[in-house]
């Protein structure tokens, strides 16, 4: 089971099959996206079902430092 919607789905949700129309798309319907390395966007199955994705985080930081 993928986390993240598959071409296909991201084609129907935004209509478009060029990746760069799709985050566009994305983007404009407010959706959450990330771009992997091939430039393909990456929306979470969690997010479209309506549920509460984890945020992710953006960088580490000692437990010391959060004191």
């Amino acid at each position: 089971m993928s986390l993240f919607l598959a071409q296909t789905d991201l084609i129907q949700l935004t209509g478009y099959a060029r990746k760069a129309k799709q985050c566009a798309q994305l983007s404009i319907m407010n959706i959450p996206y990330r771009v992997n390395v091939r430039g393909e966007p990456l929306v979470t199955i969690a997010y479209i079902n309506g549920l509460k994705a984890e945020p992710i985080k953006t960088g580490w930081q000692s437990n010391l430092m959060a004191a």
